[in-house]
């Protein structure tokens, strides 16, 4: 049996806490080497005993990879876990603050689909100074905190989950250590994988092209500007890698024929391609020209395509989120993203999974795209409470759909109507999606006298507008939102489902209540029911969720609702 290494320290009191109530605070740190089944670490004994919190000999599983893994474990008060545990485990008092966890979404996701996370801070007892270098030691940063909730006494098992956060820094006195804690979603500010031009002639282009980065076409592109990376030759580059297609090349705007796709750029080089034609390499994204172009070259293109060559927003955006996940991957300092796949492939078997295209022909960072892409769906995107990246549409509030919990005068301990950003208590008049974008607009001098369709050569944006459902005088009518969709119907569907949300008078609510172990915590997106004898709540209004802050040490729960 685990014996005490230091005496229980007083605990911070809680407003609304049963002294039976236990937060459970687990650090893991992975990496280490296995001897005998124990893991060998900074302070390890090999019989199992801890120091300062620590457990040795777990092993996580990362991928096709098992880790050995040193889990610290701490609590509000000491407490062991019951015998029948499946893993019985002695938590140490030392948490004299379990933090908070705030997390909340924009009203406007067509613009901002982002889940905001505010992980705040840890505190643990530090008077008798064993956590003095431990964090040093351990190389704590970017390891996972997990926070939970339960009953003393209770199996594990039953205790609330209630927050997966990863330190993000540390800061360590004479009388405590502090761990602050963040989500995953820094890791998409790492710009998406490019290459530049070598500038030595054939694939690698010309000289003047040294440094340029080569382009990315995500989805389905209309009139894109490809690289000229032969100009003897008259090769042109849309891509870096292969694309689906080539589906269109224009001289002016005017459609040149296919003769033809071969396997290998060495074949398209020395391939003789007839005048007003076009030859491609689809496997790197090339295409030559028979003959010297008179005025702009422009191509339709589809390039990187999610599961199965799927063209959608969801599909494409998930792709990208397991990409980030394979590049962090597991180590000392790095945030391994895990991907809630299932989420994103329930909301890509909707019809918000719309076909996109962009263009990415600068530095751009994952966190960019993916709200590019997921924006115009309207839904909302970050790391859940369990600490994946997952993905929700964002729906208007349902007065006859289900709810995930209800309060009424015995629940509620405050609750405050609070102001909204201008134009949505009114609701907005109308909502503008702008879609199938050319990116490359025409002057009259840039297009040829017989090219068909000029008037979308020049124009950069097609547009849809919802119908007028607020005529009221006091209602805003937003700036068009450009967007990565394709076709009329996907705009149609965006414009629409933003104006649902925005279309009618709406008020926002704060509401608090009591944290105990237990009871349901909603979570974003869900819908609430609240009945209160004040602020137009005494009929009961159903809300839906748009912030959740948890207050541990003061034992609340701050919603954030609107409807």
């Amino acid at each position: 049996m685990s014996m005490r290494l230091f005496p229980a320290q007083p605990m911070t009191p809680y407003a609304w806490r049963d002294a039976a109530e236990v937060f459970l605070v687990d650090l893991t740190i992975p990496g280490g080497e296995m001897i005998g089944g124990a893991l060998a670490g900074p302070g390890a004994r090999m019989d199992g005993a801890h120091m300062g919190g620590a457990h040795f000999g777990d092993i996580i599983t990362l991928g096709d990879v098992v880790i050995p893994t040193e889990r610290r474990r701490w609590a509000t008060s000491d407490y062991a876990m019951p015998i029948d545990d499946a893993t019985p485990r002695q938590y140490d008092g030392r948490v004299s603050d379990p933090g908070s966890f705030e997390r909340s979404i924009a009203l406007s996701p067509i613009d901002s689909p982002e889940i905001k996370t505010n992980g705040g801070t840890v505190t643990l007892v530090n008077t008798d100074g064993r956590l003095d270098d431990l964090f040093d030691e351990l190389e704590v940063r970017g390891c996972p905190v997990e926070i939970r909730l339960g009953r003393a006494g209770a199996l594990r098992a039953s205790f609330d989950f209630l927050a997966k956060l990863y330190v993000t820094g540390w800061d360590i006195s004479l009388a405590d250590a502090t761990l602050t804690l963040g989500d995953v979603t820094p890791a998409f500010d790492q710009n998406i994988a490019f290459t530049t031009y070598p500038g030595t002639g054939g694939l690698n282009g010309s000289a003047d092209l040294e440094g340029q980065m080569r382009p990315l076409v995500f989805g389905q592109v209309y009139n894109m500007a490809p690289i000229l990376i032969d100009p003897v030759r008259q090769i042109y580059q849309c891509h870096d890698g292969f694309v689906q297609s080539i589906d269109a090349v224009r001289d002016g705007g005017m459609p040149l024929d296919l003769d033809g796709n071969v396997g290998t750029y060495a074949l398209l080089e020395s391939r003789s391609v007839p005048p007003g034609q076009y030859a491609t390499c689809r496997a790197v994204s090339c295409f030559k020209l028979g003959s010297i172009p008179t005025f702009r070259v422009t191509a339709d293109v589809i390039g990187r395509a999610g599961s199965g060559g799927s063209i959608g927003a969801i599909d494409m955006a998930k792709v990208l989120a397991n990409e980030v996940e394979t590049i962090t991957g597991a180590g000392a300092g790095v945030v391994p993203v895990d991907v809630d796949n299932a989420a994103f492939t329930a909301l890509a078997a909707t019809d918000r999974n719309d076909v996109i295209g962009w263009v990415v022909s600068e530095p751009t960072t994952y966190r960019t795209l993916m709200n590019i892409l997921l924006g115009p769906a309207v839904c909302f995107w970050g790391a859940s409470r369990t600490g994946r990246i997952t993905v929700r549409a964002f729906e208007p509030p349902d007065p006859g759909g289900a709810v995930v919990a209800s309060y009424d005068a015995n629940d509620v301990l405050d609750v405050d109507r609070i102001t909204m950003p201008q134009g949505y208590e009114t609701g907005h008049r109308s909502r503008t999606v702008n879609y199938a974008r050319n990116w490359s607009p025409m002057d009259g001098s840039e297009v040829a006298a017989a090219a068909p369709m000029k008037w979308g050569l020049r124009r950069e944006w097609a547009s849809y507008t919802a119908p007028a459902t607020v005529p009221m005088r006091a209602a805003i009518t937003p700036d068009p939102s450009d967007s990565a969709l394709r076709t009329a119907g996907a705009a149609t569907r965006s414009a629409n489902r933003m104006q649902a949300l925005h279309g009618q008078p709406r008020r926002m609510y704060l509401m608090t209540s009591r944290l105990t172990a237990g009871e349901v915590i909603p979570d974003l997106g869900d819908q609430v029911r609240v009945t209160y004898d004040r602020l137009s709540l005494d009929g009961g209004r159903v809300l839906r969720v748009v912030g959740v802050q948890e207050e541990y040490a003061e034992g609340t729960v701050a919603l954030t609702l609107w409807g």
